[in-house]
């Protein structure tokens, strides 16, 4: 194919610099396209030529194409420029979490601590009402059949999560399953797994209800999370790591270690920065979903 040289430079350049999180806003990749092409730039180097990109493993000529075709005319000043992470105003997205948090509740609240709970798993985030992140962590439940339905199993598993998961004011999970999921028979049984677990989660946090009446646990809906991030884009969900990797990118540190606000005005602790980058995807998307929900949730409290 030919492009100009001053073309390829730019495109090469977008390729070679781009975040993940940029690659992704260009809408002419996958995500398993941008994690390719990302890897394979990390092992072997930038890349030099528009050929290299046919050794990224699931790169063929006609996708390249689409690539440099898509890629024309773009420079990699304006791919960055056009790609900062910014969250809309609270106000202006929906408030669908529930139950309501209660003003005078709202007030009370110091800490928050988000779940993200899956089939083989869960991962929790914390952090304070002054956007310090100050723990996170995952845990695998034992091998299991995803179908089998164990209520004495789930228990046994969530109790020992709920140990490692960090005593807070509120907690949250976000409510993924849509109506289109629920009526797919062949992954319904997995869906209902995943909310008993949830169910028993919430019972075991929420234990101090009958004195107190006040809940502990509140489910965030999706959508409101990815309209406060701008998550969608051209009609789909973009992968939340690579957005939680850029807000944690935005941290720098000073010489004696000790960290300074980002643009979302988040610290967080180099520890646990590399506890994030260096966990796998799965894991990555768990806690990219841990840490939206905290931060939408704690905006929403300044607005009780």
């Amino acid at each position: 194919m030919s492009i100009r040289p001053q073309q390829s430079d730019n495109i090469l350049l977008i390729l070679n610099k781009s975040s993940p999180y940029q690659l992704a806003q260009l809408k002419c990749l996958t995500s398993v396209k941008v994690d390719s092409l990302v890897k394979h730039r990390t092992t072997s180097g930038p890349y030099k030529n528009i050929s290299d990109l046919l050794h990224v493993p699931g790169f063929s000529e006609d996708e390249l194409k689409n690539v440099c075709t898509r890629l024309e005319g773009k420079t990699f000043d304006g791919v960055t420029k056009g790609a900062k992470i910014k969250n809309t105003n609270i106000l202006a997205v929906p408030a669908l979490c529930h139950p309501k948090i209660g003003m005078k509740q709202a007030k009370k609240v110091e800490t928050i601590c988000a779940l993200s709970i899956q089939l083989d798993g869960m991962s929790w985030l914390s952090m304070s009402r002054d956007l310090a992140i100050e723990h996170m962590g995952h845990m695998e439940y034992k091998p299991t059949s995803f179908t089998k339905y164990d209520h004495a199993a789930y228990l046994e598993e969530s109790i020992k999560c709920l140990k490692q998961v960090p005593k807070a004011d509120i907690y949250t999970m976000e409510n993924k399953m849509s109506t289109t999921v629920l009526k797919n028979t062949k992954i319904n049984s997995m869906v209902l797994n995943v909310r008993l677990r949830e169910a028993i989660i919430m019972s075991l946090l929420n234990e101090t209800y009958d004195e107190e009446r006040e809940h502990k646990v509140f489910m965030i809906k999706s959508i409101s999370i990815a309209k406060f991030f701008g998550l969608h884009i051209g009609g789909e969900r973009i992968s939340g790591r690579y957005v939680a990797q850029e807000i944690i990118n935005q941290q720098f540190f000073e010489s004696d270690g000790e960290p300074e606000h980002n643009a979302f005005g988040i610290t967080v602790e180099k520890d646990l920065v590399d506890y994030f980058m260096t966990s796998n995807f799965s894991i990555q998307e768990s806690l990219a979903s841990c840490l939206f929900q905290v931060f939408y949730t704690i905006n929403l409290l300044k607005h009780r």
